[in-house]
């Protein structure tokens, strides 16, 4: 999921469903999100406002979250936030008797707490797509693919495909996924063909369509 603002359109509404078997309280934050050196930077913000920040949900109940962004407009880039939804431990009910054995003061299971972080994008006035790719061999081993996002909106890169000259797929697929943000550069690394093909290529699927890389020798 995804949240898409801009200077037009700078209120949103999320709707939330408990669809487990057990109430769920939740509770809501909204971040910054940066990049540095790859990886993701998040820092408190009043850019955002949310409402309600906590909420209780009975099984089959739904909260309606509604948010307002206040930034400074106009926006030369892309503004950037996340989302984060955090589930709040249940309450352990109090013991009334000791256990007559250290198995029977075990859980009976393991609940995993959810976490969910949702991006929020709020576009500039004007989009600028600059997709800046390049690959090469680092060695007799190893392929480096580099990407240089030098646009104004993030850039989602889904996958990396190895392949021969023909266009040939070489190996898996590597699963990706990864949101670049406008100024910011990404290297990923793929292994070479055991076989040792002359003629390389690297298939890149990304939000912004599909290119193909030529892996000079």
């Amino acid at each position: 999921m995804v949240v898409a603002l801009s200077d037009h359109k700078v209120r949103e509404a999320i709707t939330v469903t408990n669809q487990g078997d057990e109430r769920v309280t939740t509770h809501v934050d909204v971040v910054s999100w940066t990049q540095s050196d790859g990886k993701d930077v998040f820092a408190p913000t009043t850019d955002v406002l949310l409402n309600p920040g906590v909420f209780t949900l009975e099984p089959g109940q739904v909260q309606v979250l509604r948010l307002g962004w206040r930034g400074k407009v106009p926006l030369d880039t892309e503004r950037t936030y996340r989302i984060l939804l955090r589930e709040v431990p249940p309450v352990a009910p109090l013991q009334t008797k000791p256990t007559s054995s250290p198995a029977e003061a075990l859980p009976a299971r393991v609940r995993v707490l959810l976490e969910l972080r949702i991006p929020i994008y709020v576009a500039p006035q004007k989009v600028v797509h600059r997709p800046d790719w390049q690959a090469r061999r680092l060695d007799g081993h190893t392929i480096e693919v580099r990407f240089r996002n030098q646009g104004n909106v993030r850039t989602v890169v889904h996958d990396l495909q190895l392949a021969s000259g023909s266009g040939e797929p070489l190996g898996d697929p590597l699963d990706v996924h990864a949101a670049v943000l406008a100024g910011q550069e990404r290297l990923w690394t793929l292994p070479l063909p055991k076989a040792g093909a002359a003629d390389l290529t690297v298939d890149v699927r990304a939000d912004q369509g599909h290119q193909r890389l030529t892996i000079p020798r």
